[in-house]
């Protein structure tokens, strides 16, 4: 029956409640201290009323979450937390109408695809685009093709590491193994490291898409690059067909921020990089403090610090600096993870290169991504499997 229904009773006792409560204040406000007796005479009933009016409460609660268990649940989709689940229950609520974003990033957002071509569908095409990167240079002088806003929110999505035509810029010398000078592209993409899922190529990239207006030019894409061009020096342009080279290698690959670049070090070499120590040096005060000292190190002539991963004449230079012993073995540790990993002294840590083209407005220069082959496997077989193209074993500039 609907009259026996703790709700049902809820709202009747309630009713009356509220009608004591408010004559209450009536006979307060029409006889002044006479309603006094009164307000005493109700009080025991009133304290009755709430004790019962409790009790329905706890009944009805009772009732509705017995309700709920029979009403069933529907998921639109997973959210992990950490190692639980949680569903989420439907919301057959309208969507709202998405508010237009404010014209300046709308305009940003705008020239950022206009610039963006459609992205080539094959390595010849890659080919043909960069002789007419070519022309453009020579008609018209170099140009960024993305501003700096630009690139620090293609950084931030991270979509880049997952584009497919990723681009090495490397030392010619490399091609060959040095092992096996005579044996045509028998080097790989980079230096061969051992981590916990594999062994094979680690080396830094960026993308065509990055590259394209630098086209071929050696001193052009060192400086887009962040490297100090060296004069003299031969340096060779591969692209890599991910979705062709993938399969082959076991690539791994992450955008080159400090968060994943520290991941990456715990993961694959968690012996020489565990988070507490990645923690203290991943960061952009330490990065800072570290290419500071570096830099000092590399300045002093008596430190004999023949390359900039050189980690027995840094840490010369530290014993001579007197560095705290803490501090200094920190400090190593920073320079053993430039050696393994490859972010150097000019690492930025939000996914991006600086730009060192003295005649470019930006401050940056490309997106970057930190890869990992987990097979070893030569340049002549991704060659062999039409996965990379060899654009020029020796780059000439414009």
């Amino acid at each position: 029956m609907l009259e026996t229904s703790p709700f049902f009773r809820l709202i009747s006792y309630w009713k009356r409640l509220a009608f004591d409560i408010l004559l209450t204040i009536v006979l307060t406000l029409l006889t002044g201290g006479a309603a006094i007796a009164v307000m005493a005479a109700s009080k025991a009933r009133l304290i009755r009323q709430m004790k019962l009016l409790g009790e329905i409460f706890k009944e009805l609660a009772s009732l509705l979450k017995e309700v709920d268990r029979y009403i069933p649940k529907a998921s639109m989709r997973s959210r992990s937390t950490g190692n639980m689940v949680e569903d989420l229950p439907v919301d057959d609520r309208p969507a709202p109408v998405a508010s237009a974003p404010p014209k300046g990033v709308a305009r940003e957002k705008q020239e950022q695809e206009k610039k963006k071509k459609d992205p080539p569908q094959s390595l010849v095409e890659v080919a043909e685009r960069l002789k007419e990167a070519r022309k453009k240079i020579k008609r018209e002088g170099y140009k960024p093709k993305y501003t700096d806003d630009q690139l620090v929110a293609m950084a931030q999505s991270g979509d880049v590491a997952s584009e497919r035509f990723h681009v090495r810029f490397m030392e010619s010398g490399y091609l060959q193994d040095r092992d096996t000078p005579d044996e045509l592209l028998s080097g790989k993409l980079g230096m061969v490291m051992q981590g916990k899922t594999g062994s094979g190529a680690k080396y830094w990239s960026t993308t065509f898409d990055q590259l394209e207006d630098a086209d071929t030019d050696p001193k052009l894409i060192s400086e887009k690059l962040g490297l100090p061009y060296e004069e003299g020096k031969e340096f060779t342009l591969l692209v890599i067909d991910t979705e062709k080279a993938s399969s082959i290698t076991g690539v791994k690959s992450v955008p080159a921020t400090f968060e994943n670049v520290s991941d990456f070090a715990n993961t694959e070499l968690p012996l020489d990089f565990s988070k507490e120590v990645t923690d203290k040096i991943m960061t952009p005060d330490y990065q800072a403090y570290f290419s500071d000292v570096h830099k000092a190190a590399m300045q002093d002539e008596d430190a004999g610090m023949d390359w900039d991963s050189d980690i027995k004449g840094f840490s010369d230079y530290l014993d001579a600096e007197n560095f705290a012993d803490d501090e200094k073995e920190l400090l190593l540790t920073r320079m053993q993870m430039q050696k393994q990993i490859g972010n150097n002294q000019d690492y930025l840590g939000d996914g991006l290169t600086k730009d060192l083209n003295p005649d470019s407005p930006n401050q940056y220069g490309a997106v970057e991504t930190l890869n990992f082959e987990r097979k070893e496997v030569r340049i002549s077989t991704l060659k062999d499997e039409k996965a990379l193209l060899v654009v020029k074993e020796v780059l000439e500039p414009i």
